[in-house]
């Protein structure tokens, strides 16, 4: 007995050696570097298992991802994360390989994400699931603060900056890779509504397909109460009004 005691202490102080000792900073590198991402420092916490990337890039996305913080459960298919991107926060759970995402997004600035005519901070929290790499459900809520669209021009309509203030909305998987969107806002200068589609492309997300309808109701002078109905449409890196 006292001998099986003694192997099981040696057994159990090996493998925490082992443990304590393996290079997991450069089986990690090995590994996003095959999923082509990069990082600028790449950290693991042992206690409790924790992975630390910083300035994380990849290709497909047109934004780096400032730090992501990986946390395995015990089955290495469940993890936690949180990351700070474009300013704000992103925080949730995903299963791997990839099946369902959660996510709760604070305070991200869309200007950071994209260098785009529109500007201010984009909050929400939903759900999104995944099958042979495609998006095949998922619903979720949407929250806008401080919304501004510069060089606005449709139709007689032209300002330089138009506040479009707070925006509400949700989205929800109607098809594969299909979102719809929808949602309302109002700012200093106009009401508005949101209506349509995004066509997600998981491979290469920014190139995913914007049609959107957008009707808005100008509070300015002097087209003070008209209202104009617009297209949003084009990759999420190249949109464009119509």
């Amino acid at each position: 007995m006292r001998k099986l005691t003694y192997l099981l202490l040696f057994l159990v102080s090996f493998l925490l050696f082992l443990y304590i000792n393996f290079p997991f900073e450069r089986f990690a590198e090995s590994l996003i570097c095959q999923k082509g991402i990069t990082a600028q420092e790449v950290e693991v916490n042992r206690f409790p298992p924790e992975v630390i990337l910083k300035g994380v890039k990849k290709r497909e996305l047109p934004f780096k991802i400032e730090t992501l913080k990986l946390t395995p459960s015990l089955n290495l298919k469940d993890f936690k994360y949180y990351c700070k991107v474009c300013r704000g926060e992103v925080e949730g759970n995903f299963t791997y390989p990839p099946g369902e995402v959660t996510f709760n997004a604070r305070g991200i600035k869309l200007n950071r994400c994209n260098k785009g005519k529109l500007e201010g901070e984009l909050y929400g929290k939903g759900s999104l699931k995944f099958k042979s790499g495609n998006l095949t459900s998922g619903r979720g809520e949407l929250r806008g603060s401080k919304l501004k669209l510069r060089e606005v021009k449709f139709g007689l309509f032209q300002a330089k900056l138009l506040d479009l203030g707070e925006f509400k909305g949700s989205y929800r998987t109607i098809g594969k890779n299909l979102v719809e969107v929808k949602g309302k806002g109002e700012g200093k200068d106009a009401y508005y509504t949101v209506s349509g589609s995004i066509n997600i492309n998981p491979k290469r997300p920014s190139n995913s397909y914007v049609n959107l309808k957008v009707s808005v109701r100008v509070k300015k002078e002097p087209l003070k109460g008209k209202r104009f109905t617009f297209n949003l449409r084009g990759s999420l890196n190249n949109l464009r009004l119509w």
